[in-house]
C-alpha cells in the first residue's frame, strides 16, 4: 500500500490518466471503509492547456475537469490499498445536482473532497464531513490549536459560543431545545468566505432534521487571535 500522502508519482500508478487529463497533483487523505472519505488536490498553473481556448481573456477551469478532478479522486480512493482493481477500469457514470460556487482560475489550489457514508438500514444513512489543514511549507497536518495565537483558546471559546447564540436566537430555538442541544467545541472548522466556518456533523449540537449546522466567526474579530500568517496569508 503507497503512504499517504500521495505524490504524483504514486497516483500515475494507481490512475491510467496522464498528461493532460491527469488532473490531482497529491492526495492527503484516503479513509474509510464503507464511509469512504478521499481529500486530493490539483494545483491549478497558468500553464494548463485548457485555458488557452476557455477563455484567452479570462481563463477559467471548466467545469467538466472539476468534475473529472473529483472522478479521479474517487478512483483513487477505489484503488487505495487494492491492488486488485488495478485491472479493472473506473468510469464516470453519472451526475447529479452538480454547483460551481465560484471560479477555479490559475494559482488556485483546488482542493477534492469525495465522502460516502454509511446506511445502515434505518430511516436515513449518517453523513459527516471533516475538514483539515495542510501546511504547504511544513508540509504536515494543522490542528485548530495550530491555527490560533498562544493563549488566544478562550477567547477563540467565547466568540464560539457568542455565534452559538446568535444561530440559536435565528432559528428561534426554545429553552428545551437549548437545554438538549447545548453548545460543544469542534476542531472541524475552515475559512470561509466570511470568517472562519465551525462545521458540527449531525447529532453534535442540532437533531439530525438540522442537518450539518455552522457557525462563523467573522474574520474582523479574530484579529489576534488566529495566526496572522493564516488570516491573512
Amino acid at each position: 500500500m503507497e503512504k499517504l500522502p500521495l505524490g504524483i508519482e504514486e497516483i500515475r500508478r494507481l490512475l491510467p490518466h496522464r498528461y493532460p487529463m491527469l488532473l490531482v497533483d497529491r492526495v492527503l487523505e484516503i479513509s474509510g471503509g464503507d464511509n469512504l472519505v478521499v481529500v486530493a488536490e490539483k494545483l491549478v498553473s497558468a500553464n494548463e492547456p485548457f485555458f488557452q481556448g476557455h477563455f484567452p481573456d479570462m481563463p477559467v477551469m471548466p467545469g467538466v475537469l472539476i468534475v473529472e478532478a473529483m472522478a479521479q479522486a474517487s478512483g483513487l480512493g477505489l484503488r487505495y490499498g487494492a491492488p486488485e482493481s488495478l485491472s479493472r477500469g473506473v468510469a464516470l457514470v453519472g451526475i447529479d445536482r452538480a454547483r460551481f460556487r465560484r471560479p477555479v482560475v490559475p494559482g488556485d489550489l483546488l482542493t477534492l473532497r469525495m465522502d460516502s457514508y454509511e446506511y445502515t438500514g434505518g430511516a436515513h444513512g449518517q453523513p459527516g464531513v471533516q475538514y483539515f489543514h495542510w501546511d504547504l511549507v511544513r508540509k504536515q497536518k494543522l490542528t485548530l490549536s495550530d491555527l490560533l495565537e498562544p493563549g488566544q483558546q478562550h477567547a477563540f471559546w467565547e466568540l464560539a459560543r457568542h455565534q452559538h447564540r446568535q444561530w440559536l436566537d435565528k432559528e428561534e430555538l426554545d429553552q428545551t431545545f437549548r437545554d438538549s442541544w447545548p453548545f460543544d467545541r469542534t476542531d472541524n472548522v475552515y475559512f470561509g468566505k466570511d470568517g472562519l466556518v465551525l462545521h458540527y456533523n449531525v447529532y453534535h449540537i442540532a437533531p439530525y432534521a438540522m442537518g450539518q449546522p455552522e457557525l462563523t466567526i467573522p474574520y474582523e474579530k479574530l484579529d489576534g487571535i488566529v495566526r496572522d500568517k493564516y488570516l491573512n496569508p
